[in-house]
């Protein structure tokens, strides 16, 4: 409470210490500049623009970035565009700290215009000099507004914008303009290039937050009561910077007491409301902006008039109507619409006063506008009220006819009603006629009946037959894939038949070969063989036919007997006593053409049994040499000096040599086996031992 709240009017807040209210504005504002952006701030007066223009210089100040504020006041109004000049080079390059001198600097260049020497002090002094950032502030600019030299200051100024793309330290310079002006204001001729460059920072009103953390500190209340009264007039005010700031030092300046809304609507009325409003320089300015700087009075009233009546009016930055009221102040923007600013305007600035302002001539028309309206409104009941007769003689019209149309319907009905009698009598008697035929038709029915059921019975002994009709074809077909499965079967096993019958006869053929071979083998026997069996063998047939000729009974099994020992002898007796294996596979071949009998011996033989069947062991025996039936086994041991020798061949296959497996000796009659051929006791030497 030791702060003194201190009210600037057309100043800052800084000049005198006073309390200073941050917004969102300030931020921005102070983004855009480290950026090197040029911003504008184009709002109503006292709304704290340069305020807020030196809080961010000294924000910048602190971030390195040099800072100049030019407050075109200073400069004043004058027609003389070199003073203007001049007097604005000197502000800028004493904001910036330049040690030059700029009236001199002016005159060496007197051979280039004012614009040029505007923009080639920035180009060779400012941006030369200063290595780092540069922000320069313009403030007040709508004390350009009544010179006619200004589209050239602001055409250079976007100069310095277009420049950055071809000469990159213009980067480092920015320009934030503020004032009570328009974009389209500042470049008034339309023939030249509009100033559209830069972005807008919208300055609001305070929000109670931020009122309340900066402002109830200054009132001599608790911070409770002081967050009370604020609000009180926030209700009053709507957070209007310089409204809110007065009626707070206000506050201050009663002291310390109860406050209560009624209290602060007692301040705000002494302090806005009567003679001391009229003389209320934020009221004046906004009075003198709705009428005597106002573009169109009668549409800048008329507007105001329709918002302060509470009715919808859309916000238009193209309309140089709706955008001076915003620019005088009163009204802002919400939700896209135009309201009146706060309470405060809107009770100054009522209804009454805007008829009070209005001019003479509009007055008058404004009441002849509002006869025609009666007029208009009083025809329009009229053309109402016609139509409404009209509308009444048409309902009548259509009632009288609805009626003459019932009488007629009527009319029609009772005809209808004869015409449906006589119908009647004709359906009566047409019905007994129907009775008549019905029980004809009913006989028929049955009779269709019975004849149905007949065909139903028939239909279903076809439906049976066709179904036994499909099963047989079924079957057929069945048996048809069969038989065709069985002559396929059956044209393959004849296809194997011929094969094999085509191997059967080669294998014949072969067989036939091989006998041939046999019989070829035979008498192809080496004549050394022949001769030297020939001696013994003559001998040996000789004994054998005395033998046959003093036993006629005998004579067939001794010539058996001799003719297979005779073959025997011829086959496997060679030179040195051993089993020729070329000779035994000729015997066997001999052996397969003998017959297959069995021979039983006289009193004066052992019994002999021969059985030769294919591939079987068969019992030989071995030709006798020098007094001896000798050979060898298969081991090479010598056999002689025997009465007889038994062989036992192994059963074997023509492709196999036969190999001798078993020699035996001892006396005739101790033979008794079937399947060993055995000789006379007497054409042998008795064995020994």
């Amino acid at each position: 409470m030791t702060n003194p709240l201190v009210l600037t009017v057309g100043g800052t807040v800084q000049a005198e210490g006073g309390i200073y209210v941050e917004r969102p504005a300030d931020d921005r504002l102070f983004e855009l500049c480290l950026q090197h952006k040029f911003a504008f701030v184009l709002t109503s007066r006292q709304l704290g623009k340069s305020s807020l223009m030196v809080a961010t210089a000294q924000r910048l100040e602190k971030e390195g970035v040099r800072c100049a504020i030019v407050d075109l006041n200073r400069i004043g109004s004058t027609p003389d565009p070199e003073r203007w000049y001049v007097g604005l080079l000197k502000e800028i390059g004493s904001g910036l700290s330049l040690d030059i001198d700029v009236v001199r600097w002016w005159r060496e260049h007197t051979a280039l215009g004012f614009t040029h020497r505007f923009t080639l002090f920035f180009r060779d002094i400012v941006l030369n000099k200063i290595p780092g950032d540069i922000v320069v502030f313009v403030d007040e600019i709508d004390a350009t507004l009544r010179l006619d030299f200004t589209d050239d200051f602001f055409a250079a100024i976007r100069s310095f914008y277009t420049d950055r793309a071809t000469e990159p330290r213009f980067k480092r310079l920015a320009f934030v303009l503020l004032g009570v002006a328009t974009p389209s204001d500042l470049i008034k001729n339309s023939g030249r290039t509009p100033f559209n460059i830069g972005t807008r920072v919208d300055l609001t009103d305070f929000a109670i937050d931020e009122a309340v953390s900066r402002l109830s500190p200054a009132l001599p209340l608790s911070p409770e009561r002081g967050r009370q009264v604020l609000e009180w007039i926030f209700e009053w005010t709507h957070g209007h910077p310089y409204l809110t700031l007065v009626l707070s030092n206000a506050v201050r300046q009663e002291g310390a007491r109860d406050w209560t809304r009624r209290d602060i609507a007692d301040l705000v009325s002494q302090t806005f409301f009567g003679d001391k409003g009229r003389s209320e320089r934020n009221l004046q300015f906004v009075s003198g902006m709705l009428t005597r700087y106002s573009p169109d009075l009668e549409g800048v009233l008329y507007a105001y008039r329709e918002i302060c009546r509470g009715r919808t009016v859309r916000d238009d930055e193209h309309s140089i109507i709706k955008a001076h009221l915003k620019l005088s102040g009163i009204v802002r923007a919400e939700n896209g619409a135009l309201v009146v600013r706060n309470k405060i305007y809107r009770t100054v600035f009522d209804d009454a006063w805007v008829r009070d302002n209005l001019p003479r001539e509009t007055l008058r028309q404004q009441r002849i506008r509002v006869l025609r309206r009666w007029l208009l409104i009083a025809l329009a009941a009229l053309l109402i009220l016609s139509a409404g007769l009209a509308y009444v003689l048409y309902l009548k019209h259509k009632a009288d006819s609805a009626t003459k149309a019932a009488i007629q319907a009527g009319q029609r009905a009772d005809r209808l009603a004869r015409e449906k009698e006589a119908e009647a009598a004709r359906s009566a008697q047409l019905a007994n006629d129907k009775s008549a035929l019905a029980q004809a038709a009913e006989l028929a029915r049955g009779e269709a009946e019975s004849q149905r059921q007949r065909a139903l019975q028939e239909e279903k002994a076809a439906k049976t037959a066709a179904a036994e009709a499909n099963q047989s074809a079924a079957d057929a077909a069945a048996q048809r894939q069969l038989a065709e499965a069985s002559a396929a079967d059956a044209a393959s096993q004849r296809d194997e038949a011929d094969k094999q019958t085509k191997i059967a006869q080669s294998e014949a053929q072969k067989a036939g070969l091989a006998a041939a071979e046999a019989k070829k083998a035979l008498a192809d026997l080496t004549a050394s063989e022949q001769q030297r069996s020939q001696l013994s063998g003559r001998a040996y047939a000789l004994r054998l036919a005395d033998r046959a000729n003093s036993s006629p009974a005998a004579q067939e099994d001794v010539t058996l007997a001799g003719w297979l020992a005779l073959y025997s002898f011829w086959a496997t007796y060679s030179l040195d006593g051993t089993v020729s294996t070329q000779s035994l596979a000729a015997l066997a071949r001999v052996s397969a053409l003998l017959p297959r009998t069995a021979i039983v011996p006289n009193p004066g033989y052992h019994r002999l049994t021969t059985r030769f069947p294919s591939g079987a062991a068969d019992c030989l025996p071995v030709p006798p040499s020098n007094g001896s039936i000798g050979g060898r086994s298969r081991t090479g041991q010598s056999l002689s000096r025997c009465g007889f020798l038994l062989t036992v061949l192994r059963p074997m296959r023509f492709r196999q040599p036969p190999l001798l497996t078993q020699v035996g000796c001892g006396p005739l009659s101790a033979i008794k086996t079937e399947r060993w051929l055995c000789f006379p006791k007497q054409a042998w030497v008795p064995c020994r031992g």
